[in-house]
């Protein structure tokens, strides 16, 4: 990189750009367009920020990095860098680690990971630079150590297969001995070879700080920033973070929200950008399979067989919940069906012969008619005498019971007579227990003689 950016952010959602604290054409040891500013980091001591980072040293014979130090009286600047790097420090990485007593050590990483004292005046080495023993074997580098309840935490990314892995070490001291505990996060699935991070609390909650290519995916070396929180286990070792897209914080619920931002996809779904060639227009949320099946939706039943005999079973058209259960959403069809199939067959009236059969709907197949008749779930009509015994029945029958799944039984209304008149719960010896109540439509039923 050519420079350095300060975000801030309050809910760690909406973030602000405060703009450049530090440019290599403006530090006096760095070589002019060298552009070899990597992982820096920022400490606060005594109303100072010191802002530590590694760049190209210029001057003939001079070769590999240094660390350079600026300090500022706010953390979004202006910083002012120091006229030459920290002699002894030859590498990249810094961070700065204050244990429980205010002393300050600095680590980096060149030759494996190293580490030292720093003076009060957190620009000089106290001691003599040495490793960091207890590691595992392979490449490691982008040191980030912290202290919590007493424990030194020593974090790195760590190649430990093909790209790099989130590792870490505990010690019971700043300079250790440290013992290695294990992997914070996983290689990237994508294959982004490099995975730099720090570990910070804010609120009284931990959060990793790492970034990726998401942005870059054809070029992993221009890389974004993540954030997944983090957590320990009772005996102090780190929780292992699974990288996610959904962030943390919580966002403005009248703002705009990103549907691509998830914890965890099923498959059959993924990501893509919504414009390939302007990725930071951000992502859109597609399906890569399609639908077994049919495809048939939840609310849509099939239609029934030619045969409607009155007993149910093979040939009779009052098929079962299971027969409905075709398509995508399977436990809704169901569900959904079984509550059809109570309306259609469970409840039954009484024709004009006296004699008990099932309450069919003339224009059941018809085009003509609401969806409600449609299903079978037709309103009592002023005229119709199984209507006028339905509303004659004592309010003891048990004809409207709230929480049933249907529409709730509403007040007559005044001003208009048809349709107050068609408001009613009907149930009669043989009708299943749920209850339903209908809005004004004309009666349809074969009972019925309008």
């Amino acid at each position: 990189m050519g420079d350095y950016h300060v975000f801030s952010s309050d809910d760690l959602t909406e973030w602000t750009d405060h703009g450049v604290i530090v440019d290599q054409n403006d530090v006096p040891w760095v070589q002019p367009d060298s552009y070899s500013m990597w992982a820096p980091d920022c400490v606060y001591k005594d109303g100072t920020y010191y802002f530590y980072f590694p760049s190209t040293p210029k001057g003939e014979g001079r070769r590999g990095f240094a660390v350079g130090v600026a300090t500022s009286q706010n953390p979004e600047g202006p910083f002012t860098p120091l006229e030459q790097p920290i002699e002894g420090v030859n590498g990249i990485d810094p961070c700065v680690l204050f244990d429980t007593e205010g002393q300050a050590y600095i680590f980096w990483a060149g030759g494996g990971l190293r580490m030292a004292r720093l003076k009060d005046n957190l620009t000089e080495l106290a001691s003599e630079p040495q490793t960091v023993e207890g590691l595992p074997q392979g490449f490691k580098e982008g040191p980030f150590a912290f202290e919590r309840q007493g424990k030194y935490y020593l974090t790195f990314p760590w190649v430990q297969d093909k790209t790099e892995t989130l590792a870490y070490a505990m010690s019971d001291q700043p300079m250790g001995p440290y013992e290695f505990k294990g992997v914070i996060m996983e290689q990237s699935p994508t294959g982004c070879w490099t995975n730099h991070h720090s570990i910070v609390e804010y609120k009284g909650q931990w959060y990793l700080f790492y970034h990726h290519n998401d942005y870059s995916p054809e070029f992993d070396k221009l890389r974004s920033t993540r954030i997944d929180s983090l957590f320990f286990e009772p005996d102090g070792t780190i929780r292992p973070v699974t990288a996610t897209l959904r962030g943390v914080g919580i966002s403005d619920a009248r703002k705009r929200v990103e549907l691509d931002r998830y914890s965890r996809i099923t498959p059959g779904a993924a990501i893509a950008f919504v414009d390939e060639t302007d990725k930071f227009k951000g992502w859109k949320v597609v399906f890569t399979q399609k639908a077994r099946g049919r495809g048939l939706r939840p609310h849509r039943l099939r239609k029934r067989s030619r045969n409607q005999g009155d007993s149910p079973g093979e040939g009779s058209g009052r098929r079962t919940p299971q027969h409905h259960a075709v398509g995508r959403n399977g436990i809704r069809a169901r569900r959904s069906a079984q509550r059809r199939l109570d309306a259609r067959v469970g409840h039954r009236a009484f024709s004009s012969h006296g004699t008990e059969r099932p309450h069919r709907v003339a224009c059941r197949r018809r085009k003509r008619g609401s969806g409600l008749a449609r299903m079978g779930m037709i309103p009592p009509f002023a005229n119709c005498r199984l209507c006028a015994q339905i509303r004659q029945s004592p309010p003891s029958a048990g004809l409207f019971r709230p929480g049933a799944g249907m529409m709730r039984k509403r007040e007559p209304s005044q001003s208009s007579p048809r349709r107050s008149s068609s408001f009613a719960s009907f149930q009669s010896a043989s009708i299943s227990p749920s209850v339903m109540s209908f809005r004004g439509f004309p009666c349809r039923m074969e009972c019925c003689s309008t």
